[in-house]
């Protein structure tokens, strides 16, 4: 893969990681997807409700750093959901989002991957799991970065016949089994 990433392990093992990592986190994954699904339903008619449903999908993603979020009034975050939600270009929608205090582009990727249709894969999560897996690190990731490793993670879907949430979780369990195999 360009960019220095390179899958840590071989492409028939992503359907067993991705199983296990449902046994461990899937009530996790789904309220965060449920979470989503409720903030679409919406349609920009966002309540105290947007905001709890927002606080599960960055909860699902970390516990760090969630006190920087609170600086942003409920109308930024909301009219940043919104246009993240509606434009057409990926780049705009992180980068917006990583434009709120509090959100850089893991947390800005994992919320845009709990607000996408079921059936939509424009996001995928961007982490040191995720990175990891991919034999790469970096602290920091830019928008542009992302946009970087979203490209590779779609090579490797179609290489794969994986969906890209199946291969970042995936990517997720087998970070996770390496920590716990080095300590």
């Amino acid at each position: 893969m360009a960019n220095g990433f390179e899958l840590q392990f071989p492409c028939a093992e992503i359907p067993a990681l991705a199983e296990r990592y449902m046994q461990t986190q899937g009530n996790k994954d789904a309220a965060a997807f449920e979470a989503g699904a409720r903030i679409r339903a919406r349609k920009g008619q966002h309540t105290e409700d947007t905001l709890k449903d927002l606080d599960v999908i960055m909860r699902w993603k970390s516990h760090l750093g969630l006190h920087h979020f609170t600086s942003n009034t409920p109308e930024e975050i909301f009219e940043a959901l919104d246009f993240a939600m509606n434009t057409e270009q990926e780049r705009t929608a992180m980068g917006i989002l990583c434009g709120l205090d509090g959100v850089a582009a893991p947390m800005a990727s994992a919320i845009l991957t709990a607000l996408q249709e079921p059936d939509d894969e424009r996001f995928t999560i961007i982490d040191f799991r995720a990175l990891q897996a991919l034999g790469t690190k970096m602290d920091s990731p830019s928008v542009g970065y992302y946009l970087d490793y979203l490209d590779e993670l779609w090579k490797l879907k179609v290489a794969t016949g994986h969906s890209l949430r199946t291969i970042d979780r995936a990517n997720w369990q087998w970070s996770v089994e390496q920590s716990k195999a080095a300590t």
